[in-house]
């Protein structure tokens, strides 16, 4: 299975946008999971589109607090990285 990290920039974010969720997509064909981050509202939305549609995505990020109620998970230090 894949794993890894794949960064997208645009100076606008629409089309940032479509491209990210293309990609999303194309990684859930090849895995049938995949953890977004930072969990901003822009991905506790597309997650709920994805897990409707039947696959696995869960939100995660360093600095959810422990009540938070999206159901996202905290990152601890062990997943500190440097790309």
């Amino acid at each position: 299975m894949p794993s890894g990290f794949d960064q997208a920039t645009t100076e606008d974010s629409f089309p940032g946008g479509i491209r990210f969720t293309g990609k999303v997509l194309e990684l859930l064909g090849k895995s049938g999971q995949i953890v977004l981050a930072p969990p901003s509202p822009a991905f506790q939305e597309l997650a709920v589109v994805l897990r409707k549609a039947g696959h696995r995505v869960e939100l995660a990020g360093f600095g959810v607090a422990d009540d938070d109620a999206s159901g996202s998970r905290r990152l601890g230090r062990d997943c500190l990285f440097v790309p």
